[in-house]
């Protein structure tokens, strides 16, 4: 939410108007806006609406930071930024709009082609070891770097796990193969969207009753350490 406020006072400065004038056009109060400039409020589809067909700011680039600023005027485009701009379907919320994208990428990381089905395969009386090693990388680092370093830095942090994990070093290569399946873009987005991953894995994973919920909870042998 942080870029996304960064980017907005971007394109208010680019646009040429002060907090107040664009508090106007989105009928706040100056406290309100200023709130979206700091991350403190999350942008609804009304204002992005706003942007895009008055003042031309590109949703693609306000919301997940990809492409310019400005619209180009071109029918693809358009229509490409009308698609991404159907907030209503997904409740109206930027976030819940991550959380299809996060879906979108997981699904291609499993290989599935309709819905997030993940493994069947109930293997090891730890449940779906894929999904523990994935969670726990997670929850235990912050990635800052680039997008083209990002599916490398996910190799190299799948390595450190199994050095220190020895009884799931015969899944590692299953692991390594799924990762082949997305690329340096989907794995960047998994990065920085810790939260969504872990919330879509833990449901999927329980919907399989593998029963996952013990480590999170730390009622089993193995806990997930915050």
């Amino acid at each position: 939410m942080q870029e996304i406020a960064k980017r907005l006072k971007e394109a208010r400065e680019k646009i040429g108007k002060t907090q107040v004038e664009m508090a106007q056009e989105f009928n706040y109060s100056k406290q309100i806006y200023n709130n979206l400039e700091h991350g403190k409020r999350r942008l609804q589809i009304e204002e992005v609406t706003i942007l895009k067909h008055k003042f031309k700011i590109d949703p693609n680039w306000l919301i997940f930071g990809e492409g310019n600023m400005k619209i180009e005027e071109n029918e693809n485009k358009i229509k490409l930024t009308d698609l991404i701009l159907d907030f209503q379907e997904y409740g109206g919320e930027v976030d819940l709009v991550r959380k299809e994208i996060v879906k979108k990428i997981l699904e291609k990381f499993y290989k599935q082609e309709k819905g997030f089905f993940l493994f069947k395969r109930k293997s090891h009386k730890f449940g779906n070891r894929v999904h523990f090693v994935l969670i726990k990388i997670l929850k235990s680092y912050k990635y800052f770097g680039s997008k083209e370093d990002s599916k490398n830095f996910l190799r190299d942090k799948i390595e450190e796990f199994y050095d220190t994990s020895a009884f799931l070093k015969d899944v590692k290569k299953e692991l390594y193969a799924l990762l082949e399946n997305i690329n340096n873009k989907d794995c960047y987005y998994l990065l920085h969207n810790p939260d969504i991953v872990i919330e879509q894995l833990k449901s999927k994973a329980l919907s399989w009753d593998i029963k996952l919920n013990d480590y999170y909870n730390g009622t089993d042998t193995v806990k997930i350490a915050d």
